[in-house]
This record gives C-alpha cells, sequence and structure tokens, in this order.
C-alpha cells in the first residue's frame, strides 16, 4: 500500500520552473528590495541556488554545482551528461558525480535525476524505505507499466474492495476492478501474523461470475519465480468470489501484487 502512495505522490514532487544561475543571478536578487523579493514566486533554480550556497561545499564545488542547476529541466531533470558538466566546470566527471549526488539530496529530495527511476529511488533511500525489495524492485523493474499507463486505469478505478482489513487483523487485502471486470489488482500484505496462525483463502469481490481469469503475480525480484501455488493458472470468477486464492501467509511483513486478466 505505501508503494502505491509513494509512487503517486514521487511522480509530481518536481514540477517547478527554473530560474537563472550564477552570481550575476545572487548579486540581481540582492539588489531587489525585500518587500518585492518576498512576494516573488520562489522558482526551482533559486530555491536549489540558494541552498548550495548555504552549503560547506568548496568553491570549486560551488562552480560545479552552478552548472548542474543551469542544465535542469522544467521538470528538474538533469540534462547534460557528467562529461559536458565537467568540461564546463574544468574538472572531472568523478567531481561532477559527487556533487551531484549532493544536490540530489536538496529540497526536493530527487531533484537533478536522470531518469524517474533514479528520482524515486533517491527519495525511497533517503527515507530509509529501500530495504523493502518489493517497492525497490516494483520502482527499478516496473516503473514502465505506470509511465505508460498499463495498470494507472486500475489503480486509480473507483471499484475499491477492502477484503481484509489492517484494524481488524494482522493482514490487509485491498482490490480494484475496472468497469469492464476484465482486470483487477489484489494487493495483499501480511503485517505481523500470530504464530501459527491459521489462514484461510481470500473471497474476491467484484468479478464478473461467468469470465475466465489468470492470476499472475507481478512485481517479483529480478529472477525471482512466484511461490503462489495459484500463479499462472486460470479461475472463473464464480470460483474467486466463492472459494477464493490462498494468497495471506503466517510470514511477518510479507507483500504479494497480483493482476486478474480476463482469458
Amino acid at each position: 500500500m505505501r508503494q502505491k502512495w509513494i509512487i503517486s505522490a514521487a511522480l509530481t514532487v518536481m514540477a517547478c520552473s527554473p530560474n537563472s544561475i550564477g552570481e550575476q543571478a545572487l548579486m540581481e536578487e540582492e539588489g531587489v528590495p525585500a518587500e518585492v523579493r518576498y512576494s516573488r514566486k520562489p522558482t526551482l533554480s533559486g530555491h536549489l541556488l540558494w541552498q548550495l550556497h548555504l552549503s560547506d561545499m568548496k568553491p570549486e564545488e560551488v562552480a560545479i554545482g552552478e552548472n548542474i542547476i543551469g542544465n535542469l529541466s522544467s521538470t528538474g531533470y538533469l540534462q547534460a551528461t557528467l562529461e559536458e558538466i565537467a568540461g564546463m566546470s574544468g574538472c572531472k566527471p568523478e567531481d561532477v558525480e559527487k556533487v551531484l549526488k549532493r544536490i540530489q539530496l536538496f529540497d526536493p529530495v530527487g531533484v537533478a535525476a536522470r531518469t524517474p527511476v533514479e528520482c524515486l529511488m533517491i527519495q525511497i533511500r533517503e527515507k530509509g524505505l529501500d530495504r523493502d525489495p518489493v517497492l525497490v524492485d516494483l520502482v527499478e523493474n516496473h516503473l514502465e507499466d505506470f509511465e505508460n499507463n498499463r495498470l494507472k486505469p486500475l489503480i486509480f478505478s473507483p471499484n475499491l474492495y477492502r477484503l481484509y482489513s489492517p484494524y481488524e487483523g494482522p493482514h490487509c487485502v485491498m482490490q480494484r476492478v475496472s468497469d469492464d471486470q476484465a482486470h483487477a489488482l489484489l494487493m495483499a500484505y501480511d503485517i505481523h501474523p500470530r504464530y501459527g496462525e491459521r489462514v484461510v483463502p481470500v473471497r474476491l469481490r467484484g468479478l464478473n461470475a461467468q469470465m475466465r481469469y489468470r492470476v499472475r503475480e507481478i512485481c517479483l525480484m529480478e529472477g525471482q519465480k512466484s511461490r503462489l501455488a495459484c500463479n499462472d493458472k486460470v479461475y472463473s470468477g464464480d470460483y474467486l468470489m466463492k472459494a477464493g486464492l490462498a494468497i495471506l501467509s503466517a510470514s511477518d511483513m510479507t507483500s504479494h501484487i497480483i493482476e486478474l486478466t480476463r482469458e
């Protein structure tokens, strides 16, 4: 569940406009009356420059940082290569990489990333969430599914079913179903199950009883195979809603994301 929140929030975190940079920009800023300066809408580049010049970086690193900030797109992504910035700054690409890593931790975290994946991974590491293998795999190997909108209509579908509430037990299961009932997404979490707990199958809701659905676990680690007995099997909607799927376990902090598609 937290993966979705993180992904939906992180994809919009860097929507700002850039501004000119360098000493000239700072001098012009100092010459503006305070009431005008504070009433103006802040820009991304101005905000980053302010943090850069308040940092403990050396003068040569600040110069590199100014060139990095000067080569950001309107959405905050770095448009120049390390080699190009090294050429502008008269230094080595390794020096640029060192400064870049520090700027990427400025506010907003993830700025100056080169790809959406890099941006999200910076935010995940900064929050200490990189210990969650499912979340890391979701971003590194399955972000394309979200970018090309394959799962987006389903994730934002209003047909949401809360099958297990984490407030009523040690498990959480949510299900979303498309309007035509041909596509569904199941998100199951074993939070802190009791030792030796007897786990029962999860009965789905909102499906078409006459349709047949292929069940497939997604967002697995690279090279990892699903351990679910129901993976890559076909069931009728009637069976899924009456008998259900064995997707919960007694393992602590385990999660499964399961996609159901009509055959």
